[in-house]
């Protein structure tokens, strides 16, 4: 299963814990580097792996954030904006939280847009609320994903109990030969 990406600065940590537990309460996997990091491993290749394969991305900026010169979290964001350029244009991956009253970045997303123009979450005016909408948005997110598996699995099935119906009849005429060494054709084999 896919992970929710937490990018954070390390002064934050104590209300990334709370994220963490919330999401671990309510079986979401995360992922966040103090945590998933072993040593020995090229930190920042990992990072970058993470991020890339992550279900969700989510950024949590705070006062402590703005004051930063210098942050790995601003790499983070950097990588994550190079994918979610690629990402449908609504596609709700790059999710900004404010843990503090602060500004978003004005990190360019493409199209004219950049990460102020994404809806974001307040943690920092309600926390329970804020975490509740995060938790809901992902969890009805996994369940379409769900629903589209199974969907896509029983057209597939429906498709091949057709054709395997057809060929069995012996009205399978006008397929492609060279679709004769399909396993649906084996079983419908006359001899």
């Amino acid at each position: 299963m896919k992970k929710v990406f937490i990018s954070y600065v390390r002064s934050n940590s104590e209300a990334v814990d709370r994220i963490c537990d919330e999401l671990r309460k309510n079986a979401i996997e995360y992922w966040i580097d103090r945590e998933q990091i072993k040593p020995g491993t090229l930190w920042k290749t990992a990072i970058k792996e993470a991020i890339n394969d992550g279900a969700y991305f989510l950024a949590c900026f705070s006062r402590e954030y703005e004051e930063r010169t210098e942050t790995h979290m601003n790499e983070e964001i950097i990588l994550a904006v190079e994918i979610l350029r690629k990402k449908h244009f609504n596609s709700g991956w790059f999710i900004p939280v404010k843990l503090s009253d602060c500004n978003i970045p004005s990190y360019n997303i493409g199209a004219g847009s950049t990460l102020q123009d994404i809806h974001y979450l307040e943690f920092h005016k309600d926390w329970e609320r804020g975490i509740n909408r995060l938790i809901d948005m992902i969890k009805r997110d996994e369940n379409l994903k769900q629903d589209d598996i199974y969907e896509k699995f029983f057209e597939k099935q429906y498709i091949y109990q057709g054709l395997k119906s057809l060929i069995e009849k012996g009205d399978g005429i006008g397929f492609h030969n060279a679709d004769q060494g399909h396993p649906v054709y084996q079983s419908g084999a006359k001899g």
